[in-house]
């Protein structure tokens, strides 16, 4: 499996987002976030922003989980 495709696309509609500057995302994502992030990623489709929260440990752990489980 190649790990580098995980994270790659948008939640919504599949389609791969790519990483924008902090400046472009800065009027589409929340203040808080602003201050505690710097990199963003943007999807042209459903013109989404993302970015590395909570979330994305949560996720992370879960695809773990599961190919851990898949190599019996």
């Amino acid at each position: 499996i190649d790990r580098t495709q995980f994270f790659s696309r948008c939640i919504l509609c599949n389609t791969l987002v790519h990483q924008v500057d902090k400046i472009i995302a800065m009027p589409h994502i929340p203040p808080k976030v602003s201050a505690n992030k710097e990199i963003f990623w943007y999807c042209p489709s459903c013109d989404k922003y993302y970015w590395r929260g909570s979330h994305y440990e949560k996720i992370k752990q879960t695809i773990s989980d599961i190919l851990e489980y898949n190599k019996d």
